[in-house]
């Protein structure tokens, strides 16, 4: 929705998702905020975390999957026509990426997730950074259909796995509850 964190926050927080009541969230900010805003990498991460906390203080029993960034050309580069190579800002996301990725193994109802390598063209001979794939991302850096269709396969699959994975914790947590 091209928010940044302290906007989704201020929303969260004026009520805009208690009426809501998913059994998983799924959290994906904090691209604006690094890559257009231009916040620091410590800045992004405590936005998401920010949120989810946030949210997890009105939905406790809530699981919520934290999508990393996702590859993006640099500003000035989306404009530039030919250039698919990835800057310094998938550099900065691939580091708050981490944070994101060691935050999440603290959490019992944190789960991370991230499609990136979905939307680079893999190219073994070349040294460096993969490109971005051009067929799925518009002219401003957006996912095009397809690349929003082959995000929406990983997003369903990672919500899948989450789900299952609670089910077995109720279930197992239930047969301990019962046992003599």
């Amino acid at each position: 929705s091209m928010r940044c964190g302290p906007n989704l926050l201020w929303l969260i927080r004026r009520g805009e998702v208690e009426k809501l009541n998913p059994k998983v969230w799924f959290i994906h900010i904090g691209t604006t905020d690094l890559f257009d805003s231009k916040c620091t990498n410590r800045y992004v991460v405590a936005n998401v975390l920010n949120v989810v906390q946030e949210l997890h203080s009105k939905k406790p029993d809530a699981q919520f999957i934290i999508h990393g960034i996702l590859p993006r050309l640099d500003p000035e580069q989306v404009y530039s026509k030919g250039n698919d190579q990835l800057g310094e800002y998938w550099h900065r996301a691939q580091r708050v990426n981490k944070l994101l990725k060691n935050l999440c193994e603290t959490g019992e109802n944190l789960w991370y997730m991230q499609s990136g390598n979905h939307f680079l063209k893999i190219d073994y001979s070349q040294k460096g950074r993969n490109p971005v794939d051009p067929r799925l991302f518009d002219k401003d850096g957006d996912l095009t259909a397809p690349g929003m269709k082959i995000w929406g396969a990983e997003i369903v699959n990672k919500t899948g796995i989450v789900l299952a994975a609670v089910q077995k914790r109720e279930a197992e947590a239930k047969a301990k509850a019962a046992a003599p």
